[in-house]
């Protein structure tokens, strides 16, 4: 950890000489989590007569949150770590999350309950395909979710419903089967169904399929009916 052992130790407010048998390790993980912001999760473990065992898990973070004008560093554990006031792409970019954020330390929580669930579960589907190149996602409208594949293409996947199938149906269309050089949107349509639409033929009046609009069937396991 960024942690020494004697900052970790001093954060405990564990003393030589305090009486093991009293000695509370609920209350002591919550001192040490609260001091120390860069450690996800703490487990003590008593070893009589005398000897207490500190385990941290680091904190690393894994996305940006954007909150009003700014961003909020995420851990893996959903820590709030630090505030910037401009990001990288070095992490997963989230907007519309709508966070109801205090103080670094805090655990990320939204106003929105739903928010908290779809991100989880997006980014769990996201870790679990390997799915590399997602710059960002989208929450603004729960209804209408998105997320951006190598500044390059929307993914438009409606709502959260058949999420794991949605995630897994258009990693092979983006990875795989349109061009590295194209630039559009990828719609979710129906079950095994998807249209792209490249760049420039996206405006506000065109909505039907021309030259520059393609239909992908993609047929995965554990499709929707």
């Amino acid at each position: 950890t960024k942690y020494s052992p004697e900052e970790i130790i001093d954060s405990s407010g564990v003393f030589s000489g305090d009486n093991m048998v009293r000695l509370e390790t609920d209350r002591v993980k919550e001192k040490i989590l609260s001091e120390l912001t860069y450690i996800d999760d703490v487990t003590i473990k008593k070893k009589f007569p005398n000897t207490l065992v500190i385990e941290l898990v680091a904190s690393k973070p894994i996305i940006y949150v954007k909150h009003k004008n700014e961003y909020l560093v995420i851990s893996e554990g959903f820590r709030i770590l630090s505030k910037m006031e401009s990001y990288d792409e070095t992490l997963i970019l989230i907007e519309g999350f709508d966070a109801d954020f205090k103080k670094l330390g805090d655990k990320l929580k939204s106003l929105d309950k739903n928010k908290e669930k779809i991100l989880k579960d997006m980014l769990f589907e996201i870790q679990k395909l390997d799915f590399q190149n997602i710059k960002s996602i989208n929450l603004t409208d729960k209804y209408n979710l998105s997320y951006n594949y190598d500044n390059r293409i929307n993914v438009k996947i409606s709502d959260y419903s058949d999420l794991e199938y949605k995630m897994k149906s258009s990693k092979p269309l983006l990875t795989e089967k349109i061009s590295s050089v194209k630039k559009g949107d990828l719609v979710y349509l129906k079950k095994a169904e998807y249209s792209f639409r490249e760049e420039q033929t996206l405006t506000t009046e065109n909505i039907e399929q021309d030259e520059n609009s393609e239909t992908y069937s993609q047929n995965t396991e554990n499709s929707p009916n």
